[in-house]
């Protein structure tokens, strides 16, 4: 995804790619955003409190880790992956862990932790068109065990984003829970180095749909928020830059590219309580309009690869190949409900 200096440079742009007609309509869609990239480093001896992706949270005694509750459709959540012949094939190790999985899914348990992000930090480097708090951190915790996907109603046990604004004084790295290490769910810990710029929105979304521009000029619209978007027409991935080929995280904006557009749409729908599996078309149409009606209420808090937490011993192989996208209501952002935060998660 291209991240824009600054809106001079956004204006540029979209006059050197022939798209001036729609010129003031595109700026004005241009969110500023963090881009995280992960360091060399792991983050065992970063600074209590700082950004970083895995290893365990940073949490005051007063804050507990968060636990999911059983998953309400335990009996039938992924029975087509519980009941595949391969799983009886695999080694005495990976047996176990399948059987604390069908265990562990009708039972309360912890959350597996993803990230934190120090939001004085995030306001140094950027400043945001949404209400983010501007101290304190954000902590983001998901289930690997299951990766719910976000498209039933019932998923929304599976993850958790919390606000923090304990000092950092009263901070202190939480020890790792052996239901977690056990099943190699402490996620490699490493620092994060942010970027600020701005972002433009995909073609798949409400935002970009709205101007009404012609079909045919969507290649000078992907090569527009899309730098190398030529080499990649050509599947020519050698010639790409090495930040186009790592592992991306963003505070903000409107996130990476989606293999399924129209989040927002899905997650108005989903806590309206239907089940919408990528699309509308569970709905009906006067929820689905109600729905449309609302998608511009939301707003992306966060988004992370989760390619590079794959690990030697980790063989959660549908989450290692996910972004997760976390999404709240903007109203929902101002007031600190960060409960009502609702997850996406793509291949």
């Amino acid at each position: 995804m291209r991240l824009f200096g600054s809106r001079a440079e956004v204006s540029q742009a979209i006059m050197d790619v022939g798209l001036g007609q729609w010129h003031d309509q595109l700026l004005a869609l241009a969110r500023p955003t963090l881009r995280y990239i992960s360091g060399a480093a792991a983050a065992d001896s970063a600074a209590i409190g700082a950004s970083r992706t895995g290893g365990t949270p940073d949490l005051p005694s007063k804050l507990k880790w968060p636990i999911r509750p059983p998953y309400p459709d335990a009996d039938v959540r992924n029975i087509e992956l519980r009941d595949h012949p391969a799983r009886k094939l695999h080694s005495y190790e990976r047996e176990q862990r399948n059987r604390r999985r069908d265990d562990i899914i009708a039972k309360d348990a912890l959350l597996p932790f993803i990230a934190q992000l120090d939001l004085r930090e995030a306001w140094r480097k950027q400043q945001f068109d949404v209400d983010l708090p501007q101290d304190g951190r954000l902590l983001f915790f998901y289930d690997a065990r299951e990766h719910p996907y976000g498209f039933d109603p019932p998923d929304g046990i599976g993850f958790r984003a919390l606000w923090d604004e304990s000092p950092v004084s009263d901070l202190a790295r939480t020890a790792e829970p052996a239901e977690l290490a056990i099943d190699c769910l402490i996620l490699p810990a490493k620092a994060l180095q942010c970027v600020a710029g701005l972002a433009l929105p995909e073609w798949e979304t409400f935002g970009y749909e709205a101007l009404n521009i012609p079909v045919q000029e969507r290649d000078r619209y992907c090569r527009l928020i899309r730098p190398y978007y030529d080499l990649l027409k050509e599947g020519d991935f050698d010639r790409l830059p090495e930040i186009e080929k790592v592992p991306q995280h963003y505070l903000g904006g409107w996130g990476e590219p989606r293999q399924s557009g129209y989040m927002e749409l899905e997650c108005e729908l989903v806590t309206m309580g239907f089940s919408t599996g990528g699309a509308d078309r569970f709905a009906g149409q006067e929820a689905a309009d109600r729905a449309r009606s609302r998608q511009a209420d939301w707003c992306l808090l966060a988004q992370f690869g989760c390619e590079e937490f794959c690990t030697e011993g980790m063989e959660h192989e549908w989450f290692t190949g996910l972004k997760l996208y976390f999404w709240i209501r903007r109203d929902d952002l101002a007031s600190r409900r960060f409960e009502n935060t609702w997850v996406l998660a793509r291949p």
